[in-house]
């Protein structure tokens, strides 16, 4: 895509295909995201919009973004949006800078609608399920 295109966020669907990286976002969706320095959110086909009101991040900490998730809270404050920081560690245990990690974020991030939470197993599915059902 050319450089001289820039969009605030690209919306792309989502079918997936045959190997690892493309079965959920697609190829097409995978390319772009690849060479594209804007936002991509991928929509699957069942995909309902019923607003934004909560956004998660699921994430190791230690390999947080904090300019991604700095620009995911511009997002959520334009839509007055909950954002959820979901730490999974990966491991059996949580470290004591892990449970701290929460703190710093709150004080870097300075955004009102900030949940930040450490995932209790290594299962991501199964976090992302029991988050959206702790709401």
């Amino acid at each position: 895509m050319s450089e001289q295109a820039q969009f605030d966020l690209v919306i792309m669907g989502t079918r997936g295909a045959t190997d690892l990286q493309t079965r959920f976002l697609g190829t097409n969706t995978v390319t772009v995201m690849q060479n594209i320095s804007s936002p991509v959110l991928a929509v699957t086909r069942d995909t309902e919009y019923h607003g934004i009101r909560r956004i998660l991040y699921p994430t190791a900490l230690e390999n947080t973004n904090l300019f991604a998730l700095a620009r995911l809270i511009d997002i959520a404050g334009a839509f007055g949006a909950e954002v959820v920081v979901l730490h999974i560690p990966g491991r059996d245990h949580v470290t004591k800078a892990e449970r701290r990690m929460p703190d710093l974020l709150r004080l870097a991030l300075r955004y009102d609608r900030l949940d930040l939470r450490i995932a209790q197993t290594d299962s991501v599915l199964n976090e992302l399920y029991t988050s959206a059902a702790d709401s």
